[in-house]
Order: C-alpha cells, then structure tokens, then sequence
C-alpha cells in the first residue's frame, strides 16, 4: 500500500515498486472448471466447486413422461456491474486517545459494515462509527465491503491521521463486484391446453476466486431457483445450482438479484410454449397463474406465497393495455411491412423475507 499527500504523489510513487510476477494456470471458463484436468485455484478445497444446491417439489420425471410437448433451451448471460455517479470512497479517521474510529463513506449498508469494520479491525463496535450522507448511486454495489476499504482504515490507524480512498473509474472495473455469469438450461413439460406439468432449471454460475464478503458471491444463483417460473403452477419442479471459483472479478449481489435471469428464462419459456400450443402468450398466462384464491401456498421452490392476485392483474393490465386493439393494428401494421411486438411478462419479487414469509 502506497499512502501519500496526494493522489499524484501516490500514483508516481505506485512507478516505483518493481514487482515479479509468477504465472499461475488460470481457471477462466466456468463450463470447464470442475474437469478433472482443470487447474485449481483453491487446492485445499480440492476442485474450483464453491457451492451448490439442489431443491423441488413432485415427480418431475413422471410429469415430464406425460407432457404433450417437451421444450428445452440454454440461456447465456455475461457479466456487468455498476457504473454509479460517484465511485467507491472512503474517508476513515482514528483517535488514538478515545481509540474511536469515524469513517465517513458511500455505502449503503451503515450499520452492517459498523460490524465488518470492528470484527475486521478488532475495534469495540461501540467505538465505531459510520458516516453515510449521500450514496451517489449504488445499485447494490456499495452493500458490499471491499478489501481497499478495510485497507484504507487500518492505514488510518497505524498512522493515526485521517486516510482517504477513492476508486477510480478504470480501478472500479477491476476491483468492484460484476453480476451474472450465468449459463442456465431450462426445460419444462407442457399440455396441448397450455398447461405446464413440469420445470427443471439448471444453472451454472462464475464468480472471482474468492466468495464476496460479506454478502456472499453465491445468493443470485439461489435466486434464480427460488423465483424462475414464479408467479406459475410448477408442482413438478427439479432446480440445481453450481457455482464455481474463476480468476476473475468477484460476483455478487446486484440490481434485483437473480430476478432478471430468473424472468428472462421463465418468461421466454412461456412465450415459446404459446407459440407451440398455439395460443395466445396472454392466454397462456391466464392458464397458467396461481388462482387468486389458492393462498396461502408454497411455489415449486418451497417458497410461501401469501395474498397474491395474479389473476386479477393480468385482467386489468390486458384491459389497460388495449391488447386485443393492439393486436389488430398489429395485424394492420404487419400488411405494411411494419412489425411491432407485444410483449407481456409475469413475476414474483420478495418482499421482507423472513422465517414466517
């Protein structure tokens, strides 16, 4: 670590450190990483696998057996991360005599980096305290704690005068948390009615080589088991997630975590098997949602759902749409070569989860 008056003094100090590198086999492709020649990036562990877990509901292959129509695809999602308004940045100060530390920073969560802060640093978390005025956008990448960070404050510490840190834009790239390497292949079984019987979800997830702390690198891939095919009947449901170490940026929790891959893959399901039963999408829809009057109940993935309305959203959102209007101008439009699509999507997204749902 380089400390300095100014951000210039540090960067042209940085010039200076001669480092030797070591090149090591690396792990860059999470298909390949749990072969048996893979290299490993962790050797205690054994293998690059960093967590996994399985859930469902019924008898998934009986009901895949007596489906009219099978459909299967594979889903590729690539990795992203925030770009907020204002980076990273910690200010971090130290009394020695009242041995209280303040730091002043741009995380969302202030009360729990308090107890990242004082179990990391081994400071009374009485005697910590966290400044958050204004986050300057986060979308979920300021819940987490950085290693920089920490580094930073303990800088403060040792020196007993007020450090600062602030990411750069090219830093921020390399060190802030990326979201969703994901290769997910569903597959679900449908009646000639639109009804579906059966849903088998299969994911794979890359994160960094270490898990993201403290919010963990693993909670998307379990999202997207939890909330795939959501606000519909799955009875039938089989659900696997993987994931595994790579020598890459870290991954964790970020904007709607798990929801946007879990949506994406259960909602373009829908629509193809509209297309094969040859209904239409909203039509399979309405066959398909929970009963407004089924509540309480658990989904296929064991999660309680309380109080819903599915069916009376879908109503009043083709209502507020216009659909069958829509569908006839876009019958219009399609005779002039102009070709407009109507989409419509269903979802579930938690709220307060807790021990009694």
């Amino acid at each position: 670590m380089i400390i300095a008056e100014t951000r210039a003094q540090a960067e042209d100090a940085g010039e200076l450190v001669l480092i030797d590198y070591e090149e090591l086999p690396v792990v860059i492709n999470k298909e390949t990483a749990l072969d048996a020649d893979s290299p490993v990036i962790h050797a205690n562990l054994g293998d690059n696998k960093a967590w996994e877990n399985t859930l469902g509901s019924g008898d998934v292959d009986k009901a895949f057996e007596e489906a009219d129509h099978v459909l299967e695809e594979t889903f590729y999602f690539g990795r992203h991360t925030a770009v907020s308004l204002e980076s990273r940045i910690v200010l971090s100060e130290y009394d020695p005599g009242t041995e209280r530390l303040t730091i002043h920073t741009s995380s969302q969560c202030p009360h729990m980096i308090e107890t990242v802060f004082a179990q990391t640093l081994g400071v009374p978390e009485h005697n910590v305290r966290i400044v958050a005025p204004d986050v300057g956008g986060s979308f979920g990448l300021k819940i987490h704690t950085f290693g920089d960070e920490v580094a930073a404050t303990a800088a403060a510490i040792k020196l007993g005068r007020p450090v600062k840190f602030v990411a750069d834009r090219l830093e921020s790239f390399v060190s802030d948390i990326h979201a969703r390497e994901n290769r997910v292949k569903a597959k679900i079984g449908i009646m000639n009615d639109g009804t579906m019987i059966a849903a088998e979800i299969d994911d794979l997830s890359g994160v960094g080589a270490y898990s993201q702390y403290p919010r963990t690198s693993v909670f998307e891939a379990n999202q997207i088991l939890n909330i795939t095919f959501g606000p519909y009947k799955h009875p039938n449901y089989r659900a696997k997630a993987t994931v595994v170490y790579l020598n890459a940026v870290p991954t964790s929790q970020y904007r709607a975590v798990g929801h946007p891959i879990g949506i994406s893959v259960g909602e373009f399901m829908m629509d193809w098997a509209a297309d094969v039963t040859g209904l239409d999408p909203f039509e399979i829809r309405r066959r398909n949602v929970m009963e407004d009057d089924s509540y309480p109940r658990n989904i296929g993935s064991g999660i309680p759902m309380k109080d819903l309305s599915h069916q009376a959203c879908l109503e009043k959102l083709h209502g507020l749409m216009e659909y069958d209007k829509l569908l006839a101008e876009q019958a219009e439009l399609r005779e002039k070569g102009i070709y407009r699509g109507i989409g419509v999507a269903g979802f579930i997204k938690g709220t307060a989860p807790s021990p009694v749902g």
